[in-house]
């Protein structure tokens, strides 16, 4: 049975165009089709931890629109709790224009709308404990992450890529930064595993107990202070790589969820993010649990997940 988690959400309306390349500055690139999803960096993550086998606790803000009314039935129909979604009448659900080329490479714009009006109370009357687990992103506000870190276990993703008061960083449990994220925390291009150490070192001696460096087709870097390893991941031909970091963050959330160790739950993450590039969108694209199962055989891959019934 899984542990009741939490993800601090960011409900996104993507807007996907599919180009040959990517528009330069001053310039515009033909689409050949257009896509609607759901998205949001926290709404995806609550979505893959549920799919993975998480009993997930979603806390988020909506507008009163045809968008926010989309979330809501989505999670319904996925059979999510939604008793800690908010809606406002003072902004309208967040939006995002993706751009994706023919290798599956994405540039994205992001309104946040409704996802700004979450507020620390949001987090505090939510009912959490000392030892839960919380994952969130950078889609909300600091004291929305301040809050996280002081009622839970902080599972921070640092994305978007912002600034992040020493204050959080202080009560951050384990931090995941893509490449380009850890390049704007720390200065350092983790191009290699000594330059991935480095970067993680830094980022240790801020706060965080746990650093996980995900770089994408390489798989991820993880570190703490008495270990480090690299996680390869399985060759896949990508089709859409938006929202794969969501995927994995998910992922790793639901391993630890189900009560795996830290580096099991960093496998299955890996198995999870792999199998969803193969697909297009973002909410759209993030497997089940059986999914992950027949990806992990056919690869090879045993794990503690082998043991484990999912209910949904």
């Amino acid at each position: 049975m899984s542990r009741t988690v939490w993800v601090i959400g960011s409900a996104v309306l993507d807007t996907v165009f599919s180009v040959d390349h990517m528009p330069r500055p001053g310039s515009s690139s033909l689409a050949s089709a257009v896509n609607l999803f759901l998205g949001g960096k926290g709404s995806n993550q609550a979505v893959a931890a549920h799919k993975l086998g998480a009993d997930v606790r979603l806390i988020e803000c909506l507008g009163h629109d045809e968008a926010g009314e989309m979330f809501l039935a989505t999670y319904r129909e996925l059979g999510m709790p939604t008793d800690w979604i908010r809606q406002t009448n003072d902004a309208s659900t967040g939006q995002a224009n993706i751009c994706v080329d023919a290798t599956g490479q994405n540039q994205i714009a992001v309104y946040v709308g409704a996802n700004g009006h979450l507020t620390a109370s949001d987090v505090t009357e939510a009912g959490i404990q000392e030892d839960d687990l919380i994952l969130c992103q950078l889609e909300v506000p600091n004291d929305v992450i301040h809050a996280c870190g002081h009622a839970g276990r902080l599972i921070l993703n640092p994305a978007p890529p912002r600034d992040i008061p020493q204050v959080i960083l202080d009560h951050t449990w384990a931090l995941t930064p893509n490449e380009s994220e850890v390049e704007a925390l720390t200065g350092i291009i983790p191009s290699d595993d000594t330059s991935a150490q480095v970067a993680a070192n830094r980022l240790m001696a801020h706060g965080a107990e746990h650093v996980v460096i995900t770089l994408g087709d390489r798989g991820c870097f993880y570190a703490n202070q008495q270990s480090s390893q690299l996680f390869h991941a399985p060759k896949v031909k990508a089709a859409d790589t938006t929202g794969a970091g969501d995927v994995f963050n998910g992922g790793l959330l639901a391993g630890l969820a189900h009560e795996w160790e830290f580096h099991d739950s960093l496998r299955f993450a890996i198995l999870a993010a792999s199998l969803s590039v193969t697909k297009p969108g973002a909410m759209a694209s993030i497997p089940s649990f059986a999914e992950v199962m027949e990806f992990a055989q056919s690869h090879g891959e045993a794990g503690p997940w082998e043991s484990v019934e999912v209910a949904w």
